[in-house]
């Protein structure tokens, strides 16, 4: 990369680029068209191809199922122009929808052809022309004689003709024929295909021009692949056209290098003329393999000799069975399937990776065809499914990927917002570019990106920052308009450690001994001294040993001490710990926390901060749950906070809202009865880092039911925090996925913001030799850029592609475990619709094998979805006050009507949100009017006390 710049001037262009980005708009945006087709609902589109105007035209059967409908969009993917096409149009009792397709020819007119007709008897195809607006103009019929079963492949031609190619019944024959736009015919040839061949698999046919341009073109039905007789060995046969017609020769080539299996299935990817040379493109995959094989053949065109053969393995992921190719002139492939969507150069090397961030409430995009955009880029239609039964028709307008930009993530210590020698590599697992999508890419070791995007505009982010690290002012956001060079320097906060660890086990088996795995890092700007961190664990859970020492404090707290973690420090070891048999049963919750120390921020505090510091501890006394709520913090809790109580998952009334000074402590007692009693209390306005501190308590009095502890966030998003719970087991699967949390309800609801851990268990004796890959195609309702890694028990390569298909390759050599597992942290995707479905699972390979799928899990995204149960008020209390709220539900505004006895103290009304928060406190008259119009929508709770004694509760709904 070039660095000659000077610093100065760097900066003056830097100040003109932050103001150009705010004013400067780009036509090269993302197109984005949902259900506008004008047949079928969805899985209609039969053909799909570029128009003139920038647009598409494809064809779509009609919702009854009689008909077709022709259309063509503009360049917006909007449908300009639609023609319907009656089977009695076609003339046929029996259409073969497979082979209808739609094409537009340089000349603007648009060519339809199908075949009809019955199979062995005399198949006709069909070719109707309409003008460029669709108009109908003509149609004609073309015997296709009885030996010919299929049309394989249409082309245009540069002179305003097309071709086609027919194949017979078993693939032996084929017949090419060109058409002028009128369908008359300008010559047909017929080929016998070489008897050495024992079954094809694929015909293609593709049109090449020459260098030039001209109308010359050469025609070529291929790649012909097939199995070598008895040997196994795979070729491919092309027959080369000249413009006229005129045979020119044929290339036979055979592959004894290649393993395919019967059931695989070669795929043209594309073929491009070079000079007098012509370079062949195919790739190559299975069921059996997360890959995707590439080949290329540069043939002579003049000697009819081999001039070169590449072959390759690359990462093109896919999900078995919906893979599909193309490619561009301008060596990109793209490679379309269910879920995925991945644009390459035919050298192999990532391009991009790219799926759309859209609007709507869509749990899965399934793409199903793609053609150039006639500008660049792609054009894809897929099918949206939003997880309850309906899906959408999507049509996809992909930009041009026009600039590199490349540049360096570094450690920025002197703010200069320009590298220098006390720099030092910033590591991060992405920059990322956010626009209408998001594209990330991946630093080298020593820091260094290259990306390749549209013209437009982005913010530029990077992951995994930390709490004392932010990208420079002037580096923020780029204007894509020109290769660049576009440097992000990191500086630092304050100069002082940022400790993070991570405790987690992909499973816990009751009378078993388990592993747990701890992770702990630095990515501060400075070195942290004399670290330690506290364990406290489930106390049926017993420690049997651990990869480094440790001091048992007391009943299940043990220390374990560190010593000194330098910048970028990444260190994990391993605890044993045996379950209870005796005492426990299946599927109890146990839980493990770790804190690691120190973990003062050494920022300075928000002035709106009171310097309180909540924390919750809990323990079970007989069938009761005992909390004692603590301020270890410096300062008084002086706002009051409400408490959050959930019996199982039933939230009661808060209690009256708490204070507390510093130092002071407040116990709490609820009835349990064998049910899980969660309380949570938020901490005080301003406070400095996430923390929602709460405790859990599973079943005091006796287990009656399981399953509640996880069903919402524990308070560990803070990175110095990490706590980890787990239902037991009796047996291990092959393959196992668990989600934390796991969310509530059966609904699985989340918040938008809730941020979520997912941990891969799996067995390392998986059939097959070699490595362990882990694919999993994470859902588009994810924020990439907050993707983490939090651990992995073997050395492993972590891959996030800009779609959201994340691929971790595991090492397997020397490895001596049974069982391994890995753990990630993600975010959805803010503004995410409530009631998005995020579903999730993996496949684990090994090459050559069959994968082993895990189980699926999914959330949904909501607010306000806790279930209240209104109960709280003692029976002296009860009757008391009468309590009257008009309108409910509420709009801008309610009015409460109160009817009090025997109250000399005033009347406080506190009203919260389903979370705790506070939306109003004000003083009761008889008849009290609250402003409600800034609300957001949703269920809220209101209680009414004096002298800190509670009279009356009950809910309030704002539309």
């Amino acid at each position: 990369m070039l660095k000659n710049r000077i610093i100065i001037f760097k900066i003056i262009l830097q100040y003109i680029f932050v103001f150009a980005c705010c004013f400067t708009l780009h036509a090269a945006t993302p197109v984005i068209q949902t259900n506008q087709l004008g047949g079928k609902a969805v899985n209609g589109v039969t053909s799909l191809w570029p128009s003139t105007n920038g647009g598409v035209v494809f064809t779509v059967p009609s919702a009854s199922g009689d008909a077709h409908f022709l259309n063509k969009t503009n360049a917006s993917g909007l449908i300009e122009k639609s023609a319907l096409i009656s089977l009695s149009l076609l003339d046929t009792t029996r259409l073969f929808r497979e082979s209808l397709e739609a094409i537009q020819l340089p000349g603007g007119d648009v060519v339809v052809v199908a075949m009809s007709g019955e199979i062995g008897v005399n198949p006709i195809l069909r070719i109707l022309r309409f003008t460029s607006d669709l108009e109908y103009i003509s149609q004609q019929s073309y015997q296709m004689g009885s030996a010919f079963r299929k049309v394989d492949g249409i082309y245009p031609t540069a002179d305003d003709a097309f071709v086609v190619l027919f194949m017979n019944s078993s693939y032996r024959r084929f017949r090419l024929v060109k058409f002028k736009s009128d369908a008359s015919v300008v010559w047909e040839q017929n080929r016998q295909l070489p008897s050495s061949v024992a079954a094809f698999q694929r015909v293609r046919l593709f049109a090449l021009s020459d260098d030039n341009g001209r109308s010359y073109h050469t025609f070529l039905p291929s790649l012909i692949l097939w199995r070598w007789n008895e040997l196994g060995f795979h070729g491919f046969a092309s027959f080369i056209y000249n413009n006229d017609g005129a045979f020119q020769q044929v290339f036979n080539r055979t592959f004894r290098t290649l393993t395919f299996s019967n059931t695989d299935f070669p795929s043209m990817a594309g073929c491009n003329r070079e000079g007098n040379n012509l370079r062949f493109t195919f790739s190559y995959f299975s069921d059996t393999t997360p890959f995707v094989s590439y080949y290329q053949e540069l043939l002579s065109l003049s000697g009819g000799g081999l001039v070169s053969t590449d072959q390759y393995e690359t990462e093109l992921l896919y999900v078995p069975g919906s893979t599909r190719t193309r490619v561009s002139e301008a060596d990109e492939v793209i490679t379309i399937g269910n879920k995925h969507l991945f644009v390459r150069r035919l050298n192999g090397e990532q391009y991009t990776e790219i799926v759309p961030l859209l609007n709507e409430n869509i749990s899965r995009l399934n793409y199903r065809q793609a053609c150039l955009r006639p500008d660049g880029g792609w054009w894809v239609y897929g099918v949206a499914e939003d997880g309850l039964g309906s899906s959408k028709d999507v049509l996809i307008g992909l930009p041009k990927l026009d600039y590199n930009i490349e540049g360096k993530v570094f450690k920025d210590f002197n703010a200069s917002c320009s590298e220098d020698g006390l720099d030092s590599v910033y590591q991060t697992t992405w920059v990322a570019f956010k626009n209408i999508f998001g594209y990330y890419a991946k630093p080298d070791e020593q820091g260094n990106y290259s990306i390749r995007l549209p013209d437009a505009n982005y913010d530029v982010d990077v992951s995994q920052q930390g709490r004392l690290w932010e990208i420079c002012t002037l580096q923020q956001q780029i204007t894509v308009d020109a290769d660049k060079i576009h440097d992000v320097p990191l500086t630092p906060k304050a100069n002082c450690p940022d400790l993070f660890v991570d405790v987690s086990a992909p499973y816990l088996v009751r009378c078993a001994e388990n592993t747990y795995t701890v992770t702990y890092s630095n990515p501060g700007p400075a070195g942290a001294v004399g670290a330690y961190i506290i364990l406290k664990t489930d106390t049926l859970l017993s420690i049997t040993a651990a990869d480094i020492p440790f001091i048992q404090l007391s009943e299940g707290v043990y220390r374990f001490d560190i010593g000194n973690i330098a910048p970028d420090a990444t260190v994990d070891f391993q605890i044993k710990m045996q379950l209870d048999c005796d005492n426990t049963i299946t599927n109890q919750t146990h839980c493990v926390k770790a804190n690691i120390y120190p973990d003062n921020l050494c920022t300075p505090s928000p002035a709106c901060w009171d310097g309180s510091y909540l924390e919750i501890e809990g323990d079970c006394r007989g069938d009761s749950a005992t909390f004692r709520i603590r301020n270890i913090g410096t300062g008084p809790l002086t706002n009051p906070r409400p408490m959050l109580v959930l019996e199982d998952d039933i939230m009661k009334i808060p209690a009256t809202p708490m204070t507390l000074p510093a130092g002071g402590f407040s116990e709490i007692t609820y009835f349990a009865g064998g049910k899980t009693i969660r309380l949570q209390v938020p901490q005080s306005d301003c406070f400095p880092f996430p923390s929602f501190p709460a405790e859990v308590l599973e079943g005091c009095g006796g287990i009656i039911n399981t399953g509640f502890v996880r069903t919402l966030p524990q308070d560990d998003e803070v990175s110095f925090k990490s706590v980890w719970c787990l239902e037991s087991l009796d047996n291990v699967p092959n393959a196992y996925l668990i989600a934390d949390p796991k969310g509530y309800s059966d609904k699985r609801f989340i918040t938008p913001s809730t941020q979520l851990e997912y941990v891969y268990s799996f067995k390392t004796d998986l059939p097959g030799s070699g490595d362990i890959y882990l694919i999993d195609t994470l859902s588009q309702h994810f924020d990439f850029s907050t993707f983490e890694v939090a651990g992995s028990t073997l050395p492993s390569n972590v891959n996030l592609f800009n779609n959201g298909v994340l691929l971790v390759t595991f090492n397997m050599d020397n490895n001596l475990e049974s069982n391994a597992s890995f753990k990630f942290r993600i975010k959805p995707l803010s503004g995410t619709a409530p009631g998005t479905i995020i579903k999730n699972f993996g496949n684990f390979f090994r090459l050559t094998n069959e994968s082993y799928a895990t189980n699926e899990v999914f959330h949904t995204i909501q607010e306000n979805f806790i279930e209240v149960k209104i109960t709280g008020i003692s029976e002296p209390l009860k009757d008391k006050l009468a309590v009257v709220t008009y309108p409910n539900p509420a709009g801008a505004m309610v009015k409460f009507s109160v009817a009090a006895q025997e109250f000399s103290s005033p009347l406080l009304i506190q009203v919260f949100d389903l979370q705790g928060k506070t939306m109003a406190s004000q003083m009761l008259d008889r008849e009290t009017i609250m402003d409600t119009a800034q609300w957001p929508s949703g269920t809220y709770i209101f209680t009414i006390s004096a002298e800190g004694k509670q009279f009356a509760s009950g809910k309030i709904v704002r539309q």
